[in-house]
């Protein structure tokens, strides 16, 4: 079965009820093979439209696969692929029939080594054996011509999945992607190339010759656009596909990370913000599972196993780096962070930013009250730690009105000013709540 992965396990049947920690542990064996959410109608065409056409009526197809890093380009084939093997065995199609050849555009960096991994998917090394050949195009034209038996149908059909699609872009004179469009194109062997890139310029990559090949036909995946959306994800990759699990795990669920002031959301919500991709988050739940199994004093999943799984796949650099500053640099960042709040675009400048800080310290705290050189002084050092980047590069602008926009998150700033000793308290306040002219 050519489509399944080696690492699918089964350890519990349908009936068997869970406890937290078997749960835990199924769900660690499920989650890197869990069946991807939405894009049901993307599914259906490359399945129906495309793949299916190739498998049983030998036609010839390609296809790229858009989407940026992270969103699951890879998880989404893999399923359609399953779902393919599925949908064979129904109809009693024999199914090693069908030759799949992944290649990576992180591998193989040119065509003489993929040519040779082509060989070798497609387990074609003693019939090249010492053969000499005058091109690339013979040597791969060889290669799909000894798959040839009869007529066009009944002919093995190959899958062709092109990772990194874009870095094949750049090989010399692309002979690669040339000779598979134009064998694609001939319906010589019946094939289909899917190709898998974060770029959506990819297509002007081309060059004339094998872009006029192409198919043009793309499929578009996106990271959920709504932590809404993050959520349902969250609780697909959290429910169990084999067993029963007691009505009181998706309860606990519920209460501790779904619920709207539950501790879990708000962790949720951080690694929302820091990175809202699929694959991100199956990491952080993979890990935060290992935590959960290995805490001798767990009987439940908690947000706290999450906050754990994220620092370890994470590490918060900003946090450390803002826990040196003094507390006039810590108060300048926090004048920085309102002032910005205020502003669609969030860019600042040092003549905003002073007023912001001056309203303030005239206002509720006095013991900040620095000449302008010494706030001047901090503000640059924001600058030389990279806390603040600037916008206008070059540009002939004063030092004062120059652009910056602040390159830590909010959340990271407010919870160091709240744990640093010896910060005002009412600096601490202003952190948090923020603090306008009109209040």
């Amino acid at each position: 079965m050519p489509f399944e992965s080696p690492r699918k396990r089964i350890r519990f049947s349908h009936e068997e009820w869970l406890t937290p920690q078997k749960i835990a542990d199924q769900l660690i064996q499920e989650l890197e093979d869990k069946s991807f959410l939405g894009f049901r109608e993307e599914r259906n065409h490359l399945q129906g439209n495309l793949i299916l056409r190739t498998l049983n009526g030998g036609e010839s197809n390609s296809v790229l696969i858009m989407g940026g890093v992270g969103v699951g380009k890879t998880a989404f084939l893999n399923q359609v692929l399953a779902d393919v093997t599925k949908e064979r065995a129904k109809t009693k199609v024999v199914e090693d029939n069908v030759l799949v050849v992944r290649l990576s555009g992180w591998l193989q960096v040119d065509d003489r080594l993929a040519l040779k991994e082509i060989t070798r998917q497609l387990h074609l090394d003693n019939v090249v054996g010492d053969k000499v050949f005058g091109s690339f195009a013979d040597h791969l034209e060889f290669l799909l011509a000894s798959l040839k038996a009869g007529d066009q149908k009944s002919s093995k059909p190959v899958v062709f999945v092109l990772d990194q699609f874009d870095l094949f872009c750049e090989h010399h004179n692309q002979t690669l992607l040339y000779n598979l469009f134009d064998t694609a194109q001939s319906r010589a062997v019946p094939m289909i190339i899917i190709g898998l890139t974060p770029r959506i310029d990819v297509v002007e990559m081309m060059e004339k010759r094998v872009k006029s090949r192409f198919c043009h036909r793309s499929i578009h995946l996106n990271n959920p656009t709504s932590f809404n959306g993050y959520l349902e994800y969250f609780q697909h990759f959290l429910s169990p596909q084999i067993g029963n699990p007691d009505k009181s795990w998706k309860r606990h669920l519920k209460d501790k990370f779904l619920d709207t002031n539950s501790p879990g959301k708000k962790v949720l919500n951080q690694l929302y913000d820091m990175d809202s991709s699929i694959s991100h988050l199956k990491y952080i739940l993979h890990e935060a599972l290992f935590q959960f199994l290995s805490d001798p004093n767990g009987s439940s999943f908690e947000p706290e196993h999450l906050e754990v799984a994220a620092k370890l796949w994470r590490p918060n650099f900003d946090e450390e780096l803002l826990l040196g500053l003094t507390v006039l640099d810590l108060a300048l960042a926090v004048a920085v962070k309102n002032t910005a709040f205020n502003k669609v675009d969030r860019h600042v400048n040092f003549e905003m930013v002073f007023h912001e800080f001056k309203t303030f310290v005239n206002r509720k705290c006095s013991m900040l009250n620095f000449d302008r050189s010494i706030i001047m002084k901090s503000w640059e050092n924001l600058i030389h730690l990279e806390i603040l980047r600037p916008l206008d590069r070059g540009a002939k602008v004063q030092n004062e009105y120059k652009d910056y926009i602040m390159d830590i998150m909010d959340l990271d700033l407010t919870k160091v000013v709240d744990k640093v000793p010896g910060i005002p308290l009412d600096l601490r306040d202003w952190a948090k709540t923020g603090f306008r002219e009109s209040a």
